[in-house]
């Protein structure tokens, strides 16, 4: 029996890749001052809105657009990794059954395949000790992505995290590039530039992994700039390739080799 380990992950890396230009035609279209037509490119327009609106409405659109776009993208993102996660259940059965001649039975299955994505890595982790740090950004991913596509953006308490029952709590990681001077001096690139950043000659440049944590009260709208947006994307995928990881050391503990695809030429 041969598994191609690297094809569980492409319909995740796929969706990946889609919401990330999703969310990025999406957000450039909201924030763009010169995008103010909202009809569909026809002679004949039969609208169910009026056909000029005031700045102020316009601003209400391009507002819940925005919010409409994000919750497609970070949903694509949830959906391929659900869809790579369920491939990864059943080879991991397979593995389970060639070790220790146990099959999984279709109550196991059937949990798995009716779990939402934070339970899908919390059974894998019962079931076969694969386990990543990561889980808990995925969990709130798929909060912040719950709200968007349910409330608009609208934090309810459905939203509202365990450990602070008044907000959704969203975390996720990011590089911080931080140039220290010979003083011990820290100057830190600002993680939203959209421009050259001129810094002090000398010192020594570092790259920092950081947690951020973005809390949204009860009643208020999630606001995410486009920075959070790349940061929260490449959040997901780190994690992919942890799961990756993971995966391979569960099948080196069950005896199975795993031969990983030779270097790309150079």
């Amino acid at each position: 029996m041969k598994i191609n380990l690297d094809d569980l992950w492409i319909p995740a890396t796929t969706a990946l890749c889609r919401g990330y230009v999703f969310a990025g035609i999406g957000v450039n279209a909201s924030n763009h001052p010169d995008i103010q037509d909202f009809h569909l490119p026809l002679l004949f327009k039969r609208s169910p809105v009026p056909f000029s609106v005031s700045a102020e409405v316009l601003a209400h659109y391009k507002r819940d657009f925005r919010a409409w776009i994000l919750g497609n993208a970070f949903r694509e993102i949830v959906m391929g990794l659900e869809v790579s996660l369920a491939s990864a259940f059943a080879v991991c059965c397979l593995a389970r059954q060639k070790s220790q001649q146990r099959v999984a039975s279709k109550k196991e299955a059937r949990e798995f395949n009716q779990a939402g994505v934070d339970r899908k890595l919390e059974i894998l982790e019962r079931d076969f000790g694969i386990t990543i740090p990561d889980r808990r950004y995925i969990a709130s991913l798929n909060k912040a992505r719950n709200c968007l596509s349910h409330r608009y953006g609208l934090v309810s308490r459905p939203d509202c995290t365990e450990s602070a029952p008044e907000k959704l709590v969203l975390q996720f990681t990011r590089f911080e590039f931080v140039v220290t001077s010979d003083d011990s001096r820290e100057s830190i690139v600002p993680h939203d530039a959209i421009a050259p950043v001129q810094l002090e000659a000398g010192g020594i440049f570092q790259i920092r992994h950081v947690e951020v944590q973005k809390e949204f009260n009860l009643g208020s709208m999630i606001n995410l700039d486009p920075a959070d947006i790349r940061d929260i994307i490449h959040t997901v995928e780190l994690a992919i390739a942890k799961l990756r990881e993971a995966i391979i050391a569960y099948f080196t503990r069950q005896g199975i080799t795993v031969k990983e695809p030779p270097p790309p030429e150079r």
